[in-house]
């Protein structure tokens, strides 16, 4: 009988161990297959990043052919993050030359432009704030692109201040062509109450660049616009 419930307790004691320690093995096999399965993942997006830039500098150094443009234009969607850096540096090298190519400079201020981001806004605004002649169309540019993906007044209040009073009014001009699209009104209604939260409407107009360029009627139609998502953000809190 003794013997009898030894060997009981001896299956049971053995059956716990595997209950325990099957499934530690399978969640350390899983965890490890999982790292990985990560560590794969990262190594292939930065071979990607690495392949896109190399593109991007091949392009830079034939002087940016037309006919690369489509192809960059697929790279930037995919990789914008390395590559507006690589092509805001090409720009700067560029200019410094003694002869800079005219072909090459508008070919990556356009590229840049099409990235539509943050980084690459400010970074035009920037090349605009030293040659307005040359840069300027492409800051515009950047906002027509950005329009396509976002609110493109946020992007352009991000950029005030960054540059110089010509930027600023250039930034103007094209928020009041904007908002006179379909809908344009609207979104600029909206950038504005989320830049200045608490600012009354007409000490803001008074300060704002990006109202500057609008005409009274169009004044009166946004103040009323920005009254009224006010009134239903009160309503309607989050």
């Amino acid at each position: 009988m003794k013997k009898e419930l030894e060997t009981r307790y001896s299956g049971a004691k053995t059956w716990l161990r595997l209950t325990i320690c099957i499934p530690i093995a399978c969640w350390a096999a899983t965890s490890i297959w999982a790292q990985g399965r990560t560590e794969d993942l990262a190594a292939g997006r930065s071979l990607e990043r690495q392949q896109a830039l190399q593109v991007v500098r091949n392009a830079i150094d034939r002087g940016f052919p037309p006919n690369l443009r489509e192809q960059l234009r697929q790279v930037t969607d995919k990789h914008r993050a390395a590559v507006v850096p690589e092509l805001l540096a090409a720009i700067d090298r560029e200019r410094k030359r003694q002869s800079p190519g005219d072909e090459a400079l508008d070919g990556m201020s356009d590229l840049v432009a099409y990235a539509g981001d943050e980084k690459a806004f400010i970074g035009l605004v920037a090349l605009a704030a030293d040659d307005l002649a040359r840069f300027g169309p492409a800051v515009a540019r950047c906002l027509d692109y950005a329009a396509e993906r976002e609110n493109a007044f946020m992007l352009a209040y991000h950029a005030l201040g960054k540059g110089t009073e010509q930027t600023d009014s250039l930034i103007g001009e094209w928020a009041a062509r904007a908002a006179r699209r379909e809908g344009g009104m609207q979104l600029l209604a909206e950038a504005v109450v989320r830049w200045h939260p608490a600012v009354e409407f007409g000490t803001q107009v008074a300060a704002d660049p990006m109202l500057a360029a609008l005409d009274k009627a169009e004044l009166k139609q946004l103040e009323a616009q920005t009254s009224e998502i006010r009134r239903q953000s009160v309503e309607t809190p989050r």
